[in-house]
């Protein structure tokens, strides 16, 4: 009986380092998954997914990394759309404000079920408020990488090890002096260990035909670099955040978008958004004369300036009563399609003053007949 508890006693260490060596070479899985020590980066793998309304009701694209969420929310009955982001909160819960022109709306989005449904509630005016149960969509096989880092004062790159087991959130770092913050997430359509249909789509449009770790470190050492200055290193804290969306998956289409914001000093940065659609089976983008009628543009702008109008409600009727520059509106060359209709991003500075923000105004389906090159095209969403 003594010599059997020896036995067991002697194998205690044994046991107690098998786990130690087991643990550690998880964890070093775990950090060499989630770090680029080379270039100061943290990495963290997230999703794309898409979920619709039982019946009729909203659908929404979402994408994921980490406690964050974005993504394009529409509800075609209603007229009501517009890009989202938020981040989970204590609850469990994510919690988005929709840039949604004309009025401000949120969206509560409950966690899926094992991937396979969430619930949704809209917070909103002019009656938008309910709750709805989402089902999983089909959608192009696609993923989210979100690279981040940081860089002092002296533009020396941080060790991201002390941010592996926290979010990483474009405001990492903003509240703290002379802390350079750096933020990608990114479409990358090879999930899964195989080439997503819309690889090719997302390269040419939105990485100059590069993967997107290949992209992300070149925009990293371009972020490096110009924080420095001949007579030294700048000492004052600036951003890059790049962000992109995949918006609609349509039968004959998709659609996505790259929003990316800059601070270098002054009193403001600057944010410019890249829309794009591209052909399903071929990857190939898609451009104007592909979806509308030559001769088209001065219909299609009275089209937008409409949405605009019912979307605002301005004094007078007119555009100039919201804040435009100008009452009338010509198409944007940052356009998509989704199921609502054919949609029109301007950045800022591009209709209105800076602090009004953005806009996107989406021109219904129905109201495009006359002027789509190939309804038939459009007719199945």
């Amino acid at each position: 009986m003594a010599s059997t508890t020896r036995r067991k006693t002697a194998l205690f260490p044994w046991i107690a380092a098998l786990l130690a060596l087991a643990l550690s070479l998880g964890a070093g899985v775990f950090v060499a998954a989630r770090t680029d020590l080379a270039a100061g980066l943290a990495l963290r793998r997230g999703s794309a997914v898409f979920y619709a309304a039982r019946g009729v009701g909203p659908s929404l694209s979402a994408m994921r990394s980490g406690e964050e969420v974005w993504g394009f929310v529409e509800w075609p009955e209603r007229g009501f759309y517009g890009f989202f982001d938020g981040r989970r909160e204590r609850d469990g819960e994510y919690y988005a404000g929709i840039r949604a022109p004309g009025g401000a709306a949120r969206l509560i989005l409950s966690p899926p079920r094992l991937f396979e449904g969430a619930r949704l509630r809209i917070e909103g005016p002019r009656g938008l408020g309910g709750s709805f149960a989402l089902e999983r969509a089909a959608s192009p096989s696609a993923r989210v990488s979100t690279l981040a880092g940081r860089l002092d004062a002296e533009a020396r790159p941080l060790s991201p090890l002390s941010r592996l087991f926290s979010p990483l959130s474009p405001a990492d770092g903003a509240g703290d002096a002379g802390v350079s913050a750096f933020h990608v997430d990114l479409l990358d359509g090879a999930g899964a260990g195989r080439p997503s249909a819309i690889e090719a789509a997302l390269a040419k449009l939105f990485r100059r035909g590069m993967g997107a770790r290949a992209y992300a470190l070149g925009l990293w050492k371009d972020f490096r670099a110009g924080r420095a200055l001949p007579q030294g290193p700048k000492t004052w804290p600036g951003s890059l955040v790049e962000r992109q969306y995949l918006i609609a998956s349509l039968p004959s289409a998709g659609s996505a978008a790259s929003e990316r914001y800059v601070f270098d000093g002054g009193a403001h940065g600057n944010t410019v958004m890249l829309a794009a659609s591209f052909d399903a089976e071929s990857g190939l983008a898609l451009e104007s004369g592909d979806l509308f009628r030559s001769g088209a543009e001065a219909a299609l702008g009275e089209k937008i300036r409409a949405e605009a109008l019912r979307l605002l409600d301005p004094p007078g009727g007119s555009l100039v009563g919201a804040g435009f520059f100008e009452d009338k509106i010509a198409p944007s060359a940052e356009f998509f399609v989704c199921r609502s209709g054919v949609g029109f991003h301007y950045d800022r500075y591009a209709l209105a003053p800076y602090s009004f923000g953005d806009y996107t105004f989406v021109v219904p389906w129905a109201e495009l007949g006359g002027l789509l090159k190939d309804p038939a095209r459009w007719a199945t969403r």
